[in-house]
């Protein structure tokens, strides 16, 4: 990467979101910063770009890139090469953080599609920075899995494909109010009506937002697949949170995902060949 490719990137940086931290660039997990240089983004690569869960919708979101809100086996991504392409992974905080929606009036902008706007802004800037579209996917749990969707439901921008662990937005199944549950079926609806959404989409057993059943709505749109995953053996945390798991995301799904990325990355290379 030249250098000024790089300063730009660090511009990149500092406008992301608007906020004092708007991400990080995700380190390999045997990097020792004494004995390498910091990791950087390399736009001839692949670039995964994660967006975190969400609180409430008017209760601020947390953020802390590459780290609480980040799966750390993401880290075991960077700097592998897929199909001949560097694996770069850059963790985003979504400037907006606060939603407008008002459930029983059912009335404002709901906090996932601010986020899903954040998420288009942020792959214009990348793709101003030379990354091409072919080469870039949208990565999410729970709201930032559901905005990654929504983000890619009518293809602007265009990206390679969609992964979204647990993805949801309204709140648990159980006791969901009506405002709630109907901008929930709206979505779903919209969703539906893609005419090509190349996602791969991870719907855990026994989570209380979004489970299987409530997600199979989405074998229908034309690119997704959608996998079923039972996290209750291993233990070790909520179905919901199963994608911070290291139990769950073992290395059979890793290899999943990663055959996901090959696979996007083969299509994407064929339709840019194309007379």
């Amino acid at each position: 990467m030249n250098r000024a490719v790089g300063g730009a990137l660090l511009v990149l940086l500092a406008l992301l979101g608007g906020c004092a931290s708007p991400g990080a660039v995700l380190a390999p997990p045997d990097y020792q910063p004494a004995r390498r240089p910091p990791p950087r983004l390399d736009p001839d690569g692949i670039l995964l770009l994660y967006a975190h869960g969400s609180r409430q919708e008017f209760r601020r979101d947390r953020c802390i890139p590459g780290s609480v809100t980040t799966p750390r086996w993401l880290r075991g991504f960077v700097g592998m090469r897929i199909g001949g392409l560097p694996v770069s992974v850059y963790a985003l905080c979504t400037p907006s953080r606060v939603g407008d929606y008002r459930h029983t009036e059912r009335s404002g902008r709901p906090k996932v599609e601010q986020r899903a706007a954040d998420l288009e802004a942020a792959v214009a800037r990348f793709r101003g920075l030379g990354f091409a579209p072919g080469r870039v996917f949208l990565l999410g749990h729970s709201a930032g899995g559901w905005a990654a969707l929504w983000a890619a439901r009518d293809g602007d921008p265009p990206v390679a494909g969609v992964i979204a662990f647990a993805p949801a937005f309204a709140g648990p199944a159980s006791g969901r109010s009506p405002g709630w549950q109907s901008l929930r079926e709206r979505h779903a609806r919209e969703l539906q009506r893609s005419a090509f959404l190349p996602a791969l989409v991870f719907a855990y057993r026994g989570d209380a937002f979004e489970d299987p059943a409530a997600l199979s709505f989405l074998q229908a749109v034309p690119g997704v697949e959608l996998v079923t995953l039972d996290p209750r053996p291993c233990g070790d945390t909520s179905p919901h949170r199963a994608v911070f798991s290291p139990c769950v995301m073992d290395v059979t799904v890793r290899a999943r995902i990663r055959g996901f990325v090959e696979r996007r990355l083969s299509t994407t290379r064929a339709a840019d060949a194309l007379p």
